[in-house]
């Protein structure tokens, strides 16, 4: 038996919006989506149909990041993880 090719393992899951609404629709804990504008692995428009797949969800797209946000603008990552914690009870 061959192992799972790595490759493979590293793929974007988020090809399919019905698989992420149906899996999470029924979430009811607050969620926030952080995005990155320039993310090009995986498109800015999948961060869109996730927050409209999260009931109550919150999207945050952070201007000039790609899909590492804590290494492309992690001043902006942390702030919205501060801000997010401080309005939680």
């Amino acid at each position: 038996m061959r192992p799972r090719s790595t490759a493979r393992s590293r793929r974007p899951t988020s090809a399919s919006p019905t698989r992420s609404s149906r899996a999470t629709a029924s979430w009811t804990c607050r969620c926030g989506v952080v995005w990155g504008t320039e993310d090009t692995w995986i498109p800015v428009d999948r961060a869109h149909r996730l927050t409209a797949a999260v009931p109550g969800a919150e999207l945050h797209l952070v201007p000039g990041a790609g899909h590492l946000i804590q290494l492309d603008a992690p001043e902006a990552l942390t702030a919205l993880v501060l801000g997010a914690l401080s309005r939680t009870p």
